[in-house]
């Protein structure tokens, strides 16, 4: 049940500590080849998404991204991209192409909004053809690219605190998906996969390491208060299975997050 690590998001995530101000910005070539400065292992939602399809066979067609929510926001606009990138995954896992394409021009309109979409057109032309042909395994690959191409666009123009936020968000979602698997037909076997403690911990330190504006938002410490939650459910579970009880409160936190993530606070 082991996860083989995303070699780009170990990199990426790495980067998301913001430069100091005499720091020039990475070129392309830098960012790409900077490897293994994290020791934490983080597979890409594809490849989690595989391994419990595998375990659980669950219907994927019950999962609906959420509507879009209109915002301002940037932090919420990045927390709401993580979410839908992994919700391209979901969407793959459920052949379901018109789903795939709808989740595409939400992304496209995102990422547009945060100035992080240069690639994407061209990518979600190519996402849409692979969909029509039923090319599934291309399509996790073209996922990975849409993610890496939007990071390193944030990265380039320096919005650190951005990528967080986005990467975040898409474990939060990969989680509460398959919190939501595992409560309706909990097998103690698979929800070994529930079991991470050093990715919660990881995302905790990247979001109170946050600039103080950021970091104070009431979304991001919503997420921070969610993640210590299921962080104490996974303290509290073997390295092989977590008890059906804190599943099913790992799934609460993180669909609760995923919620409140589409529901931004009305403008004052």
């Amino acid at each position: 049940m082991s996860l083989r690590p995303s070699i780009m998001a170990l990199c990426l995530l790495a980067m998301s500590f913001p430069a100091s101000a005499n720091d020039q910005p990475l070129t392309r070539e830098e960012m790409q080849s900077t490897l293994f400065v994290e020791t934490v292992a983080i597979p890409s939602p594809g490849e989690f998404f595989l391994a419990l399809d595998k375990e659980c066979q669950p219907n994927w067609t019950q999962f609906d991204s959420p509507p879009a929510a209109s915002t301002a926001d940037r932090e919420f606009i990045a927390i709401q991209l993580g979410i839908l990138m992994t919700d391209g995954y979901i969407a793959v896992q459920a052949r379901d192409a018109q789903d795939l394409r709808n989740i595409g021009i939400d992304i496209l309109v995102l990422a547009k909004k945060l100035n992080a979409s240069q690639n994407l057109l061209t990518r979600s032309q190519s996402i849409g053809d692979f969909a029509e042909k039923g090319d599934w395994k291309t399509l996790r690959e073209e996922l990975d690219a849409s993610q890496n191409d939007v990071r390193l666009a944030l990265i380039e123009q320096m919005d650190y605190n951005l990528v967080t936020l986005a990467a975040t968000s898409a474990w939060v979602r990969q989680m509460g998906i398959a919190a939501k698997v595992l409560v309706e037909n909990y097998k103690p076997a698979p929800s070994a996969l529930l079991v991470q403690p050093a990715l919660a911990g990881h995302f905790l330190a990247r979001l109170r390491s946050l600039p103080e504006r950021n970091r104070n938002s009431p979304i991001v410490q919503q997420f921070i208060t969610g993640i210590e939650s299921a962080l104490s459910e996974m303290e509290l579970a073997s390295a092989s299975f977590m008890a059906k009880p804190s599943v099913e409160k790992i799934a609460i936190t993180m669909s609760g997050l995923t919620t409140l993530a589409f529901a931004p606070p009305a403008k004052p």
